[in-house]
């Protein structure tokens, strides 16, 4: 998902009550699992983390960027630890400094001016795009890197007649970027497009008496003389130091047919302290580390022994599967540490699978004791992957309480288990703070099937009997059913539940919501799914399945077929596939805003869309009030639900997102009646069109004249004028993309409005 850097800093609601302090920012909220407070509780779990240290704050001590390949979300830690003992805190108020980055992150002065810049995987080809360090202060900035050369802004070699390819690092690769033949500029090292023989691509800036700038060339294409096949865990070796190996079962063509592969990540570094780089590797088709000791120079590596079993055989690396290696400083104490952590966003190990060794030798020459297995992780929570949360009042205490379904919580490559996850409200009504109280609420594992998984709850009076009930879809599409014997306002207790609920199953991973469309006093299903759906009858295109309750009170009941009378597969017209994902995978939720009705729908990509004009207008495209709401970068497949939970009588919002945990986050959505905070009454006023291209009409309720001033969202005037009868046509043609505000007030009256500019 594109990072968003629309924070509003001139803020109103959503309805246009003029309020200072209320905003997108994320916010912490107590979490509690085993009797201890996750001080980073809230950073949205970590699938595929990647590390690297880079001074957030300007005091110094190095603090920590975890880069997660899944959705490519990237969380800034603060560092402090105290010599020997690691400690970080989560500083999400980093994050949108940071540019968009792809699939691995790494941090180096390529420049020599004091200042870490990025290499990251270009959105193009499979090659590097590098962000500038633009940093000035406190105020951290990048700038993407321009190279003149034929393919565009990404590293580049020659490749003859005067033409370029690109320096290729595989999408699912890490590479080594280090200084390999003692020049102190920042060469690569990387495996070829066959994925078995090491490529050294050599900085040539200071040979050719350059700076500020980057210039490769392929210098060795068998750099330490060794061959990855893809299967087994054991490297080929070369007897010569001027030979490359030519691999397992060689068809005499050097390229070892059937067993070249992809998926490798590369750590460079001089593991005994002889002066020349080692190397450690993570293989995609293994769970360990190899670590390659160097018999030669680093600029002439010849690779002469293997440790299948580092960094010893009592404590080697075992995480399944893909594992990458990090070198990096943990605990200040002037010695780089080892984190492992694996590399597959896809079914691999989530949890233990970040493990952290102390370097309890020398930094020259390092000897590693294992720490933790749970590094980071044991500070938030730890669910598995996709979560999928909804509020609840489980014990009737009047607080919101949260359950959240999970797809997969995966020990070891034969060991999973998907559960929901309760954490009670201990907290106080203007002071949440969460407990887990049951990490198998109902005893979900042993209900769920093998092959099943992405549970996704939601709660609502199903049965219109004054309780709410429990509905759960799969990853099949079909849908759990717990009805709730208790009465109003009683803890709740399930009845024995009902699988493939009235034969509802418009798809996989279905994502279910309950509420009262259409008025007729009988919670509907609202129903996500995987695969955006075509209305045969209209042509439009969406997500969401609306089925119809056509039952009576304390029978509800439903037709499964979606093109039955009263049904749609395309409610609202809400589609959500963004443009480089695979589905849409929408996922509903519904609240109330000064007596409008809003429906928030997650997705796959992981932007949060929310819809109005839904009343009233149940079979006709609902209005998009944002695209993409302006809250930090999630990951994927998000899911998001709203509730008060301070008693500032603004909707905070939770969001569940593929990589299994939670975060949290303030919104302009006022709870209220409607009526203004302010002591000036509310002007009417309505905007069209909302989205717009080139103009936007100004419609007041009454014939009055007003004054009207235009914000951006970093509360920048853009236009002021004067509104001279009930209706005004302004030009909006020549302003940027984004969101805007429009502040229209008389000498007794006011109001602001929202706009988006297409």
């Amino acid at each position: 998902m594109k990072r968003t850097f629309l924070f509003l800093i001139f803020i109103c609601t959503i309805q246009g009550s003029s309020v200072l302090g209320q905003n997108f920012d994320p916010i912490n909220i107590p979490f509690e699992v085993d009797g201890e407070i996750q001080v980073n509780a809230l950073i949205g779990g970590l699938i595929a983390p990647q590390f690297s240290s880079f001074d957030l704050d300007g005091q110094g001590a190095e603090d920590l960027i975890v880069f997660d390949r899944n959705g490519n979300v990237l969380l800034p830690f603060i560092n402090k630890s105290t010599p020997g003992n690691a400690d970080y805190e989560y500083a999400p108020e980093y994050t949108n400094q940071f540019p968009d980055l792809r699939n691995f992150a790494q941090f180096h002065d390529f420049n020599g001016d004091g200042k870490k810049d990025i290499f990251t995987l270009s959105s193009v080809l499979p090659g590097v795009e590098v962000w500038r360090n633009t940093s000035q202060g406190d105020n951290i900035s990048f700038e993407l890197m321009k190279f003149n050369f034929g393919l565009g802004n990404i590293l580049q070699i020659p490749s003859g007649n005067n033409f370029f390819t690109q320096l290729y690092v595989s999408s699912i690769d890490i590479p080594a970027i280090i200084d390999v033949d003692g020049d102190e500029d920042l060469d690569f090292l990387t495996f070829e497009p066959g994925g078995s023989y090491m490529y050294y691509y050599k900085n040539m800036t200071k040979e050719m008496g350059l700076t500020d700038t980057l210039i490769y060339v392929l210098a060795d294409a068998c750099w330490g003389k060794f061959f990855e096949s893809g299967v087994g865990e054991e490297i080929s070796l070369s007897s010569s130091s001027t030979m490359c190996s030519p691999g397992l079962h060689d068809d005499g063509k050097g390229d070892a047919a059937g067993l070249r592969h992809a998926g490798s990540t590369v750590l460079a570094l001089d593991g005994d302290d002889d002066g020349d780089l080692d190397m450690l590797l993570g293989d995609l088709t293994n769970n360990g580390l190899v670590y390659l000791e160097n018999g030669g120079s680093s600029e002439m590596a010849h690779m002469i022994s293997q440790n299948l079993k580092y960094p010893t055989a009592a404590n080697e690396v075992d995480i399944y599967v893909h594992i990458a290696p990090f070198f990096i400083d943990i605990d200040n104490d002037g010695k780089r540490d080892l984190i492992a952590s694996q590399n597959n966003n896809n079914g691999a190990q989530n949890v233990n699978h970040i493990w952290y060794y102390r370097n309890v030798g020398t930094d020259a020459s390092p000897s590693f004791e294992l720490i933790e297995k749970d590094f980071l992780q044991n500070t938030s929570l730890i669910m598995g992957s996709s979560s999928h949360p909804t509020f609840l009042d489980y014990n009737g205490d009047g607080r919101q309480d949260i359950l959240v379904g999970t797809h997969r919580k995966v020990f070891s490559s034969d060991t999973e288990t998907k559960s929901l996850y309760l954490y009670e409200n201990v907290g106080t009504k203007s002071s949440p703070s969460y407990k887990l109280v049951s990490d198998d609420y109902l005893g979900m594992s042993g209900i769920v099937g093998d092959f099943d998984g992405y549970l996704a709850p939601t709660l609502g009076d199903l049965d219109s009997d004054g309780d709410y009930d429990l509905v759960i879809a799969d990853k099949r599409g079909y849908l759990y059913y717990w009805e709730n014997k208790a009465g109003a306002g009683n803890p709740y207790q399930f009845d024995n539940f009902i699988y493939q609920y009235k034969d509802i199953k418009p798809g996989s991973n279905c994502k279910p919501a309950i509420y009262d469309l259409d008025g007729d006093g009988l919670n509907d299903l609202i129903v996500g799914e995987k695969n955006d759906n075509t209305n045969a009858e209209t042509g439009e295109f969406g997500g969401l399945n609306f089925f119809k309750n056509i039952g009576t009170v304390g029978e509800p009941d439903f037709n499964s077929d979606v093109s039955a009378v009263g049904n749609t597969n395309t409610l609202g017209n809400v589609y959500t596939k963004a443009i480089n994902t695979t589905s849409g995978s929408s996922s509903p939720s519904f609240f109330v805003s000064n007596e409008e009705l809003f429906l928030s729908v997650g997705s796959r990509g992981g932007n949060v869309f929310v819809f109005n004009d839904i009343e009233g207008n149940l079979y006709d495209s609902f209005n998009i009030v944002y695209h993409e709401m302006p809250i930090l970068d999630v990951g994927l497949r998000s899911t998001a639900i709203y509730a008060d939970l301070d008693d500032d009588n603004f909707y905070e919002v939770i969001v569940g997102n593929d990589n299994g945990g939670l975060r949290a986050f303030n919104t302009t959505f006022e709870v209220g009646d409607g009526s203004s905070v302010s002591n000036t009454d509310e002007l009417k006023l309505t905007l069209s069109p909302n989205p717009t291209n080139d103009i936007l009409d100004i419609n007041l309720a009454d014939s009055t004249k007003a004054d009207y001033s235009i914000f951006d969202v970093n509360g920048r005037l853009v236009k002021s004028g004067k509104l001279e009868s009930k209706f005004t046509r302004l030009p909006v043609g020549n302003f940027a993309y984004g969101i805007y505000l429009i502040d229209v007030r008389t000498s007794s009256k006011s109001s602001v409005k929202r706009f988006v500019k297409l």
